[in-house]
């Protein structure tokens, strides 16, 4: 079987046409100025659109070496979410985007993330939520004929939502939102929240 980020790299060449996807980092009103890191960055795509737009202090880091190699920038650097290799209270703002569902301890993560955070800084986070659309769009995708026939995004949601559904933590995401949400407001002040029909975004501050 492919690695992971092999088997994702097509899908998310096709996802960042999509802002219900690939969301507008400008919901989170960052400033310009700020110390940014994008935890689990995949191919970086997040940190240059972000440098592009005149976030000059934006840095990633990614757990997979092919991903890190692929995204070809001396800013984004091998680590994850339990252990990003950063130094304590460096940084202004997290962004975590489609990170967490694929973590087995939340509460590991988010003590690594409050660690690095500079006191009443930010974590900025985009995470798919359980819903009806959700569910008829993964009923659609594994259990008819729907991808076999289509082929394009739909072959290719199947192979790599097929590897999260294996390791078991996208399911498991699914039904722990309730427990994630009371490990972040230990650590965090929420302030604010959005959802959409198969996504939420939320942006917290550190306490």
């Amino acid at each position: 079987m492919a690695e992971y980020s092999e088997v994702f790299e097509p899908y998310i060449k096709w996802a960042n046409q999509f802002s219900f996807i690939r969301f507008d980092v400008s919901i989170f009103e960052i400033d310009h100025s700020d110390k940014i890191l994008d935890i689990g960055c995949g191919f970086g795509d997040r940190v240059k659109m972000m440098r592009k737009e005149g976030y000059a202090n934006i840095a990633g880091v990614e757990p997979s070496e092919y991903s890190v190699k692929k995204a070809d920038d001396s800013s984004i650097t091998c680590g994850d979410l339990y252990n990003t290799g950063y130094p304590d209270k460096s940084v202004d703002v997290v962004i975590v985007e489609n990170v967490f569902h694929h973590i087995e301890d939340y509460e590991m993560a988010l003590d690594e993330i409050s660690r690095i955070l500079k006191p009443s800084s930010y974590l900025c986070f985009f995470e798919p939520r359980k819903s009806i659309p959700r569910s008829l769009i993964d009923f659609l995708t594994f259990k008819t004929m729907i991808p076999d026939i289509l082929k394009g995004p739909w072959e290719m949601r199947r192979e790599v939502m097929g590897q999260e559904i294996a390791t078991g933590l996208y399911p498991k995401w699914l039904k722990s939102h309730k427990q994630f949400f009371v490990l972040l407001e230990k650590r965090f002040d929420i302030i604010w929240q959005r959802k959409n029909p198969f996504f939420f975004s939320a942006k917290c501050r550190k306490r």
